[in-house]
């Protein structure tokens, strides 16, 4: 918590004590992550950032956080009866030797880390003081996953130790946006509530759309879901490959097209790379993925509980990750999905033109697709998803844009398309958007130079 001179608070950090206290097991989970954080970089890299200037009149906090930063035995500086509750761990550490012990556990596990002092506060007496903290990879110098947190210490000054200390660590996975926010911007109510009717309709209702719900576990709405899996983007049933079923051509069509538009908002990866988006959201990457089987199901939520950008473009570089970069910022990326979108198109013409039960000329075949979708719950629920993705489509764009353009750079054509024309409005946008400022690029416009 800060306050300004006149006595307005100006941040406030909220860590509540967890629910479920995993202890080792949270040791374990960072030491994974600091394998994943640490793939590719240089082992003897040296860390850019100053995590505390050896140069300060240091507190009994501080020298405790640079004694860990240093590999350094920082027992002394705890009194004999010291109690240290930290809240990932069941129960509270009573005495020197017991929490010696811990620690040592701790930087063997985590002895890649450091400590980062964000805040430090403390009374007039200099007996209690608060750190507001993170924990970065002395290697790569990146802050590790869920690792902000809050000390409180109580200390002899006389004899410099410290009496008592309390940890909250914030080891929340997810941190979407909270429901109070919808007050203040209450246009996520309209993901929301189309979230909660979808799944009541596509997969609850009985009566509303054709065919059984999802609980009722019907064989052929099953068989018709791996049917249309194992003919993904059409490869099977081109290649005449073995396992490659018989599925009512137009349906295919549907099915592989919706994946095509649900393939272009991976041009949006970018969400998950933009330190300038406010608060820690739901990750997008695995929106993505998650949408090529469950396409709106996983669209909407993200829409509803993802964190704000607020920032125009100030061409500070971004550092993109492998897939936003390969995929995400790709100009091939609108057109390839335009490609299979075009595909499926014609495969309503072409495809499995050989086999009669499908009909055997445009009408037949168009009327027989309106035969299967009014018993079909799959294929009707397709349908439902074009609608969601044409009217919802335009919902990343604007913040999009602010990533990319400069300030005062206008251009409502692009933006207009890519919002209001279903499938090709996105791709064009895709295609013909401006690139991010990226380190790579800011390094080779020096090199020209």
């Amino acid at each position: 918590m800060k306050r300004r001179p006149d006595n307005l608070l100006t941040f406030v950090q909220w860590i509540p004590e967890p629910s479920q206290k995993k202890g080792s097991d949270s040791l374990r989970l960072l030491a994974r992550a600091n394998q994943v954080l640490s793939r590719g970089q240089d082992a003897n890299s040296v860390a850019n950032e100053e995590i505390i200037d050896d140069t300060m009149a240091f507190s009994l906090p501080e020298k405790y956080f640079l004694a860990w930063n240093r590999n350094e035995d920082a027992s002394h500086l705890f009194a004999d009866t010291i109690i240290y509750d930290d809240t990932a761990f069941p129960q509270p550490i009573q005495g020197k030797a017991a929490l010696t012990q811990h620690l040592e556990v701790c930087r063997q596990a985590l002895s890649f880390t450091q400590f980062v002092v964000d805040d430090f506060v403390q009374n007039a007496s200099k007996t209690t003081a608060m750190v507001r903290w993170h924990v970065t990879n002395k290697n790569t110098n990146q802050q590790l996953p869920f690792t902000n947190g809050i000390s409180v210490y109580q200390m002899d000054v006389k004899k410099q130790q410290i009496l008592s200390g309390l940890d909250f660590v914030d080891s929340q996975p997810i941190k979407s946006v909270p429901f109070h926010t919808f007050s203040q911007e209450p246009q996520r109510w309209v993901p929301f509530t189309a979230w909660i009717l979808y799944l009541s309709v596509v997969f609850l209702s009985d009566g509303i759309l054709p065919g059984a719900n999802a609980l009722a576990l019907e064989q052929r709405t099953w068989e018709e879901v791996l049917g249309l899996s194992l003919n993904f983007a059409f490869v099977s049933p081109v290649l005449h490959l073995p396992f490659s079923p018989s599925v009512h051509p137009y349906l295919e069509a549907v099915f592989n097209g919706l994946l095509a538009y649900a393939g272009l908002f991976a041009g949006f990866l970018v969400e998950d790379d933009d330190p300038k988006k406010i608060g820690k959201g739901l990750a997008y990457g695995p929106i993505v993925v998650g949408m090529q089987f469950l396409t709106s199901a996983f669209l909407l939520p993200y829409l509803a509980f993802r964190s704000r950008v607020t920032a125009t473009r100030d061409d500070a570089p971004f550092e993109l990750s492998f897939f936003t970069r390969a995929i995400g910022e790709a100009k091939w990326w609108g057109i390839a999905m335009t490609g299979l979108f075009g595909v499926a198109l014609g495969w309503t013409m072409f495809g499995r033109v050989d086999e009669i039960q499908y009909g055997v000329d445009f009408a037949s075949r168009y009327q027989s697709f309106v035969d299967l979708l009014s018993i079909d719950r799959v294929g009707s629920s397709f349908l439902v998803d074009y609608v969601i993705f044409a009217l919802f489509q335009g919902w990343l764009v604007e913040d999009d844009w602010k990533r990319r353009s400069s300030p005062g750079e206008t251009n409502n054509t692009l933006v207009a398309f890519a919002k209001y024309v279903p499938f090709l409005g996105l791709a064009a946008y895709l295609t013909f958007r401006p690139n991010l400022p990226t380190f790579d690029e800011d390094l080779a416009e020096k090199l020209d130079k």
